[in-house]
């Protein structure tokens, strides 16, 4: 399905600003959805990802509203309507699982930047539209924050670096919305145009912009199955990864450097299942690079299925409905490969 048009959204958008606000927004910001190629659950044991920002958006409006502290935000496609006093929510936010920290966490970060808190003279009102699939594993939220973040700041004549903007995000996430997530989603989704995947070293928080293959697609399938990163496991793994780099005496990251795998005897299951994949991951998003600089599309493929096998025997991270897909594409003829 195509993307609509850019300009015909914001219409919408502003007109269900004025609708609900009586005003007009004076700022639009976007921000792209993300699907990660290759390189899953190893960006917050610091390797290297590299996802591709997707032609699905969210689009954020912003106006000036006269009521100090308060931001007042409208979720077009849910139809609901929130309303926050910053220092209060700041103080004491909803619990995690509520939809507006992903607007709220960074409007309460840049205002805590740039010193607007206490005593913030003003309000914001916010509409959102998102044609990110949320529960996809394609960054609806992180597009959510950067695209808020952009209007926020586009708004208030502030300036951030993509990066920046990107760790804002990351921190709101964290802070307020309870997940302890890595860099990736938020800097794929900052920091890559539409159509350009992005090699992010998340250790030392640099990244290339690459082009994919010419001649090739990359086709995501929505295989239908939600889900959300503060339920699903993610958190667990997460510790697992960190626990066994602790007990192995060294980064992950630096163990996927050497040749072999060392020895794990001493790991829990859940610790070893978590290293093995991390270690193999990071060489794989290595070679896939590789593969991308010197056109090498068949390399790639057996990259792909070897990185679907590695996640879903080694971290159990998928499910039976990708499990099909994912091997119905590999059974068609010209497909390189999938995961």
């Amino acid at each position: 399905m195509p993307q609509p048009d850019i300009n015909l959204k914001k219409e919408k958008v502003s007109e269900a600003h004025r609708r609900v606000f009586g005003i007009s927004p004076d700022s639009f910001a976007t921000a792209p959805g993300r699907v990660n190629l290759i390189g899953e659950h190893i960006d917050y044991s610091g390797g290297m990802v590299l996802p591709l920002s997707i032609d699905r958006h969210a689009l954020v409006a912003v106006s000036m509203n006269n009521e100090p502290g308060e931001i007042q935000i409208r979720a077009a496609d849910l139809d609901e309507s929130r309303i926050f006093n910053l220092e209060r929510y700041i103080a004491s936010p909803p619990p995690p699982g509520d939809w507006a920290h992903y607007v709220m966490g960074p409007v309460a970060l840049i205002a805590e930047r740039f010193h607007m808190t206490p005593g913030m003279e003003h309000g914001l009102s916010f509409t959102l539209s998102c044609t990110v699939p949320p529960g996809a594993g394609l960054s609806s939220s992180a597009a959510i924050e950067v695209a808020t973040a952009k209007a926020m700041l586009q708004r208030l004549g502030y300036t951030l670096s993509d990066l920046e903007t990107a760790k804002v995000c990351q921190r709101a996430e964290h802070q307020f919305a309870g997940v302890p997530c890595g860099l990736m989603d938020q800097a794929a989704v900052a920091m890559a145009p539409t159509g350009k995947l992005l090699g992010f070293d998340c250790d030392s928080d640099t990244g290339i912009l690459l082009e994919p293959i010419a001649g090739y697609s990359i086709i995501v399938f929505d295989s239908g199955v939600r889900h959300a990163l503060g339920e699903s496991g993610y958190a667990a793994r997460r510790k697992a990864a960190e626990e066994s780099a602790g007990l192995l005496g060294a980064p992950l990251r630096t163990l996927a450097d050497n040749a072999g795998m060392p020895d794990m005897s001493s790991l829990s299951s859940a610790q070893s299942d978590a290293a093995l994949h991390a270690i193999s991951e990071m060489r794989r998003v290595k070679s896939a690079i590789e593969a991308l600089e010197t056109n090498d599309p068949q390399k790639l493929g057996v990259l792909l299925n070897e990185s679907h096998d590695s996640m879903r025997d080694g971290l159990k991270i998928s499910c039976p409905e990708v499990d099909a897909l994912v091997l119905a594409a590999q059974s068609v003829d010209g497909v390189l490969g999938a995961r």
